[in-house]
């Protein structure tokens, strides 16, 4: 999360200097965020096995094939 920040700092003409600096002040946030993040994919990963949620192979792959289909990439899934 702090590189795809520093990354996007960088996009808008932001040097490292700069990133110190917010990082500095949103250290917190970024860790609250993290944190978030880890325990919303564990609920999902287990509220998803719980119920008996996960998709197969072949689905993965037919999405796949229509999702090429659809953005013209014609490529197959591998």
């Amino acid at each position: 999360m702090v590189e795809d920040f520093k990354g996007r700092l960088k996009q808008q003409g932001l040097g490292d200097g700069d990133f110190d600096e917010y990082r500095k002040k949103w250290d917190k946030e970024f860790e609250a965020s993290a944190t978030f993040m880890v325990k919303s994919t564990f609920l999902l990963d287990t509220l998803a096995e719980k119920l008996g949620l996960r998709a197969k192979s072949a689905e993965i792959d037919e999405k796949i094939t229509e999702y090429a289909k659809q953005t013209e990439l014609n490529g197959t899934p591998q």
